[in-house]
């Protein structure tokens, strides 16, 4: 049994979204990849053997293939902290009435954690959250 590149590349993505710092995002990439697994009818430390080039050299020791390096998040900028300043503020203005019940959850937890970066998926939402309050208040004035 074998797995192509693009589904290697895809399973990297996947693990990687381990670190993420939303549960759902962790558990989201688990779930897929126990789904993979299962759908080849191995176990799950099986299938991310299969794809990470790890085979068994004894009986608890691994051999283990370093994925290829690149650049995960952009960096921090004080333009991505300027954005969640405004937008924790415009929330507290605009949000009860202008966001989903999931915007406002996202909104709450971006905004009270330490963030040194945003990742791309981050900046896309806090830019279409942003663009929602900042059309709140045109439509006011």
């Amino acid at each position: 049994m074998s797995i192509d590149a693009k589904q290697k590349e895809l399973v990297f993505k996947l693990v990687e979204m381990f670190g993420s710092d939303f549960d759902g995002e962790r558990a989201a990439a688990a779930k897929k990849i126990s789904d993979a697994a299962k759908m080849r009818k191995i176990t799950t430390a099986d299938f991310l053997r299969l794809c990470f080039g790890s085979e068994q050299t004894s009986k608890n020791e691994y051999r283990w293939e370093e994925p290829p390096k690149r650049e995960r998040y952009r960096g921090a900028s004080p333009n991505n902290v300027d954005l969640l300043h405004e937008m924790e503020e415009l929330a507290g203005e605009w949000g009860e009435t202008a966001l989903t019940a999931w915007e406002r959850e996202f909104v709450s937890d971006i905004c009270g954690r330490d963030l040194d970066y945003l990742s791309e998926k981050q900046l896309a939402v806090v830019n279409r959250i942003l663009a929602k309050l900042r059309k709140c208040g045109d439509d006011i004035f």
